[in-house]
């Protein structure tokens, strides 16, 4: 495909000005790396708004999911709400976004927080309700208080879809912050998008995004391996669990 591609943008078969080549691609991808100032300004704006707003969305997913996976009060009472904000299409409130928060940081943890949260809740909500009731009921016979039965029956049974929500979320952030930066942003990696497509900087334009592919790669491996890290007590031959829609 790569050969094809060089092949059609030199032979004028395609505009290259459109559609880019890969030695263009790899010409621009050297010279973003090799820029201080893509890393010290773009770089570090993208990452600073993606870990804050990642961040958060797992110190509320996390215990959210959880006690309203459990406690069916604390369902009733959050759930309405989560789904009316999980059916809304999140990129129409940037612009509201943008008026409230400017284009800052806390503009960028919002849209990340908004596009992350919801893997990491939903997931864990359905591990707690997906915990083996055999396994409760024994535990409450042998005296179990609600507290004991979460922490050593559903906590770790939980495990393995929390963790794949957290590994969802990285997408969903990642997505979140690019294209908060697209719409409204002063630096980072998707204010520079923006900035190549304006100008017709094609090869550039691919560059970011093989850069952006490579970072969800890295990251998702690394969940990878803490995920096999952390659930080295479950028997092999239990599958994974399936992600929810999130």
């Amino acid at each position: 495909m790569l050969v094809g591609w060089e092949l059609l943008a030199r032979s004028g078969w395609v505009d290259p000005v459109f559609t880019g080549s890969p030695s263009g691609v790899g010409s621009a991808l050297g010279t973003l790396v090799s820029d201080a100032d893509f890393w010290a300004v773009h770089a570090y704006a993208t990452a600073t708004g993606f870990l804050a707003g990642w961040a958060l969305a797992v110190g509320v997913g996390l215990p959210l999911g959880l006690f309203m996976g459990w406690y069916g009060p604390v369902r009733d009472l959050f759930e309405p709400l989560v789904m009316a904000f999980y059916s809304t299409p999140r990129i129409a409130l940037v612009p509201l976004f943008v008026v409230w928060f400017g284009f800052g940081l806390e503009y960028k943890l919002v849209v990340v927080f908004l596009a992350a949260v919801f893997p990491v809740l939903l997931n864990t909500m359905a591990g707690v309700r997906a915990a083996d009731q055999r396994l409760v009921r024994m535990s409450r016979s042998f005296g179990g208080s609600p507290a004991q039965v979460l922490r050593t029956v559903v906590l770790p049974g939980t495990l393995p879809y929390a963790l794949t929500g957290v590994r969802q979320s990285i997408a969903h952030g990642l997505t979140g912050v690019v294209v908060g930066e697209v719409f409204s942003a002063g630096a980072g990696v998707g204010y520079l998008m923006n900035q190549a497509a304006q100008l017709f900087r094609t090869d550039t334009l691919f560059a970011v995004v093989v850069l952006l592919a490579a970072t969800a790669t890295v990251l998702n491996e690394a969940m990878l391996r803490l995920e096999a890290r952390l659930l080295r007590w479950r028997p092999e031959e239990l599958s994974a669990p399936r992600a929810s829609s999130a």
